[in-house]
């Protein structure tokens, strides 16, 4: 059996695709097919397995008969497209004249649209990314290992601050007056926020030092905050509190939620074998150590980022590729319901975008053939199992979540799908920063993210 191909160039690795399939082709495997439902199929009027053939060619041959031939159609005309290595789903021409009957077998021709891999070439030689390096300041340090003390501290609740670093939780709801009298805005600004006693002008700190808890309860004005309170950083302020430069004129109500004072403690073994266990950290400079390598691969893993990026944007614009517009149009209209109701402009800029997309589709099928690129079951699920650790922290009481979450991510086939080609691309990267050439420069963290906002695609 070997249906019969042509092929028509009909642009840019774009080809007209003639498949006919004779009677010969058919005829014996669509008998066999009669003579297997017969011994199976349940008739009134006949014991199973003995209907004969031309009865069931009568009541079901047409459908049998069709399906056959597209079965085979299939079959052997995805063989033939993975031979010549074409890419994209073949778009059927309609034929409005094509009629089959089962009592009248002749050869039947189907023609296709399709579109050819011009097996591109790579070239790395040119392409010299920026590979950007950020420092970790030790005020970052300083900050993160300042949190960790904070969550072991001891919480003495207070009557009145006195120390500079004592903590006010304040509570504030935007007011208006009415008569003379402030009312709540309904749906208004409302915050709660705790600051530093030192934060505050000697003014309020004293203020506070002579308001008890109990009393609970100053009316200010927040413009008399800012000036009068928040002599300086009024912006940090501001956005800490997440309010808009427009409350300047608005007033607040603000109540005295609690005074409290924390007793950070010395970080040693016992809290950091709490805290990570499996690091064997012994007192605060190891964990100092331990935060700046971590926060350094992070840096570094926001900088591949943007070699990748800076390797994706070469490859799409340097790597030679075209494919005919005609069949592009043909294929957006197959696949793309509203794209006949759209205009030009609209249909241009999605004829690029599927040219691009196409483009990338190539490259990254390339590159992993050229390194073998392949992704083991394992890895799979060793790349879930860190995310979920990651999530989940030290684990401390949350094994069993852990086991049901892993449970359940390998049984979901569209997870387990996502995540190897998030492992796929990963490799994929790898391998091409192992060998592209490299310059290194010196940046911020808030650069390095800028630029990355910057790239859309």
């Amino acid at each position: 059996m070997a249906l019969s191909f042509e092929r028509q160039n009909k642009g840019s690795n774009y080809d007209l695709l003639t498949v006919k399939i004779e009677p010969a082709d058919y005829l014996p495997g669509f008998d066999k097919k009669l003579k297997e439902i017969a011994k199976t199929i349940d008739v009134k009027g006949f014991r199973k397995g003995l209907v004969p053939i031309a009865h069931i060619r009568k009541l079901y041959g047409q459908a049998i008969y069709s399906e056959f031939i597209f079965e085979l159609l299939n079959k052997e005309l995805n063989e033939y497209l993975q031979q010549i290595n074409s890419i994209l789903s073949p778009i059927a021409v309609p034929n409005p004249d094509f009629k089959m009957n089962v009592n009248e077998p002749e050869a039947y021709t189907f023609t296709f649209d399709i579109a050819l891999n011009p097996n591109i070439a790579l070239d790395f030689k040119a392409l010299n990314v920026i590979d950007y390096q950020v420092e970790v300041e030790e005020s970052l340090l300083d900050k993160e290992i300042n949190k960790i003390k904070e969550n072991y501290a001891t919480k003495t609740i207070l009557i009145t601050p006195a120390e500079p670093t004592d903590l006010v939780e304040l509570e504030m709801y935007e007011m208006h007056e009415i008569d003379e009298t402030d009312i709540l805005v309904e749906n208004g600004l409302t915050a709660n926020r705790t600051f530093n006693l030192s934060e505050f002008s000697p003014n309020f700190q004293n203020k506070l030092r002579t308001t008890n808890k109990e009393e609970n309860g100053m009316e200010v004005g927040i413009n008399e905050i800012f000036k009068n309170i928040f002599t300086e950083k009024i912006d940090d302020v501001l956005a800490s509190l997440k309010f808009p430069e427009t409350v300047l004129d608005k007033n607040f109500e603000i109540y005295i939620k609690s005074y409290y004072r924390l007793e950070k403690p010395v970080i040693d073994e016992t809290i950091l074998t709490t805290l990570l266990p499996n690091e064997n950290l012994k007192n605060e400079d190891d964990l100092k150590g331990f935060i700046r390598m971590r926060v350094k691969e992070q840096y570094q893993r926001t900088a591949n980022n943007y070699i990748d990026d800076q390797v994706y944007h070469y490859l799409v614009d340097k790597t030679p590729f075209d494919l005919a517009d005609d069949y592009i149009e043909k294929y957006l209209q197959e696949n793309d319901k509203a794209y006949s109701t759209k205009s030009e402009d609209e249909k241009q800029l999605d004829k690029a975008k599927f040219l691009k997309e196409i483009k990338w589709m190539l490259i990254v099928d390339k590159i992993g053939n050229d390194f073998d690129i392949q992704v083991e079951k394992e890895e799979i699920v060793k790349s879930y199992s860190d995310k979920l650790i990651n999530y989940l922290g030290n684990m401390g009481g949350m094994e069993q979540h852990y086991t049901t979450l892993m449970q359940k991510f390998t049984k979901d086939k569209e997870q387990v799908k996502k995540e190897r080609e998030e492992v796929f691309f990963s490799k994929l990267f790898n391998a091409i920063r192992s060998i592209v050439q490299k310059t290194q420069e010196n940046t911020t963290l808030e650069e390095l993210e800028k630029k990355l906002k910057e790239h859309n695609h």
